[in-house]
């Protein structure tokens, strides 16, 4: 079976969801293709394909065109949602009440448009019993398949949690002097909305911190501690978001982590079970509210705890910041549990089922479930997501500041170091105004010494606004520590020119240079590198072939 995945976003869901599911794929003996779901290479991969997957996709013209052209060439259409975005209903968003208007209704207007796709789809992939209640009341022909780990995470994990001369290291850092029998308990938020979530342990953990000299508060990304912790500074430590690769490793320096959720809101109340699987990978137990997702992961007082109110919470916290060995082993139960039930091999065989369902779908479809008509347009272009490998091969760049044009003759040139062995792709951060140019942009990459390394050339019309393209590399076994230079000029007229994203400079990325003239910081850059071989091991533990065989119709 052959997958393409158009997928709507990037970052942290779509490697869940997408790249995840990519991987389930393959290792069930089919093939995956991801792109972004407006890359123009969308209509001509349709060709290619068995099955169309679309990501958090929004409608628009050229989709619904694209989901009309799948559906008369038999592919079997497949939605996937994993939140509660595809209900118009102002309830379930409190928040955006002291918004402006047009900011307010940019965002329904976009629920809408998820909405709007899902009800072309010939199934619905969600990932929790709360989503599949939802979709379901909305009409849409749901089923369920949960979010997984991958073989990366689970090699990540199992190294994180052997390391405890590491996990000593970032615990010293954060607490200085709270000895080794200080119990930390951690927290991590990805961005600002888990505030509320967070609210409902905040109370508990104040008394546990108030009652336990021991214990000490690990807040890991953008988060409010919120006033019931005021006052507590001393046993609190803050530490900005991390890549997900390095995430392991703070949570492995936990005693546990909390996993709270406001529950009276129907939008929480629809969210998985990742906290408790990004614990699990580091074996550390995770504390959770007692959502559907979470009470599916977790045997209360085995391989975690749930908790339910106020008191639940104290209760647990305090039980599990006393049992230390207990801790232990339903750590090493969680680890146990998100191989077995949450890897790579269960989900993939899952996966296949839902996919071949699909497509017996498909083969029975008798009519198109709605025109190709959209109301909504999108422009075409290349954008360049994160793959399956490794993000940490160039230190992390934030766009401070735009280039001046680079037009059409000319040529900006940038140094960098690599950070990692095996560099096998560097994205450029482009910004184009959404205005379109009829030229190329070419990119041209060589080692230090002048060496060429590789190249590529995309039309200036497919460069997307604010966001990536990318340069697909032949892996660099020993990259790391190398200088390369990468070349990036505008074949076309003068009039024809896109703007580039701009960082800082660093020892790493010293200032670019436009036609050899400096400009005011270094060109913004993320580079990817092929998984070591740290992976092979975990990688034999599910063979190919044993997952290959469980494919329903996998000669197909």
């Amino acid at each position: 079976m052959r997958v393409l995945f158009a997928s709507g976003i990037d970052g942290f869901c779509h490697r869940y969801e997408v790249l995840h599911r990519a991987e389930q794929v393959r290792a069930a003996g089919g093939d995956a293709t991801v792109v972004s779901f407006l890359d123009p290479r969308l209509d001509a991969l349709l060709d290619r394909h068995d099955v169309l997957v679309l990501y958090r996709v929004p409608e628009t013209r050229a989709v619904a065109s694209a989901i009309e052209r799948a559906r008369g060439s038999g592919l079997a259409v497949v939605g996937a949602i994993d939140d509660l975005v595809f209900v118009d209903d102002p309830a379930l968003f409190p928040e955006l009440a002291a918004r402006p208007d047009e900011e307010r209704a940019l965002w329904f207007e976009g629920l809408r448009r998820y909405r709007a796709t899902l009800e072309r789809c010939d199934a619905v992939v969600v990932s929790t019993e709360a989503l599949l209640d939802e979709a379901i009341a909305a009409g849409l022909p749901a089923v369920l398949h949960r979010n997984s780990v991958s073989v990366a995470e689970l090699a990540l994990g199992a190294a994180a949690a052997r390391d405890a001369d590491g996990a000593a290291r970032l615990r010293e850092a954060c607490f200085p002097g709270a000895g080794p029998d200080a119990v930390v308990v951690g927290y991590t938020s990805g961005t600002p909305s888990h505030d509320r979530d967070f609210a409902v342990a905040a109370p508990a953990l104040a008394s546990l911190l108030d009652d336990d000299p021991r214990v000490r508060l690990l807040l890991l990304g953008p988060v409010d501690p919120g006033a019931a912790l005021a006052g507590r500074e001393r046993g609190i430590a803050r530490h900005p978001l991390v890549p997900w690769t390095d995430l392991v490793r703070w949570t492995a320096a936990c005693d546990a982590v909390v996993a709270p959720l406001a529950l009276d809101g129907r939008f929480a109340a629809a969210k998985g079970e990742i906290k408790w699987m990004e614990a699990a990978l580091g074996s550390v137990p995770a504390v959770a509210s007692p959502s559907s997702a979470f009470r599916h992961a977790i045997r209360d007082g085995d391989n975690g705890l749930l908790a339910a109110d106020d008191v639940g919470w104290r209760r647990a916290l305090a039980w599990i910041a006393a049992e230390r060995g207990a801790r232990r082993r339903m750590g090493a139960a969680a680890r146990a549990d998100v191989e077995s039930r949450f890897g790579p091999g269960p989900r993939a065989r899952e996966l296949a089922a839902v996919l071949e369902s699909a497509r017996r779908v498909a083969r029975e479809r008798r009519a198109p479930r709605r025109s190709a008509d959209s109301p909504w347009d999108a422009p075409a272009v290349r954008v360049a997501l994160e793959p399956d490998a490794h993000p940490g091969a160039l230190l992390p760049m934030r766009p401070v500041r735009e280039s001046p044009p680079l037009c059409g003759g000319h040529a900006v040139e940038q140094e960098f170091v690599a950070r990692r062995d095996g560099l096998c792709r560097v994205d450029l951060h482009v910004v184009t105004y959404g205005l379109r140019s009829a030229g190329e942009l070419e990119l041209s990459l060589a080692s230090g010494d002048g060496a060429p390394v590789a190249r590529a050339r995309i039309p200036a019309e497919y460069l997307p606004d604010r966001a990536w393209v990318a340069l697909e590399v032949p892996v660099q076994l020993a990259s790391d520590g190398r200088t390369f230079r990468l070349r990036v000029a505008m074949a076309g007229e003068p009039r024809d020119a896109a703007s580039l994203g701009l960082a800082d400079a660093s020892a790493d990325a010293p200032c670019a240079r436009l036609d050899g003239e400096a400009l005011d910081g270094s060109l913004v850059l993320r580079g990817f590198a092929a998984w070591g071989s740290a992976l092979a091991g975990e990688a034999a533990r599910a063979p190919r072939s044993e997952l290959a065989a469980s494919w329903p119709g996998a000669a197909g």
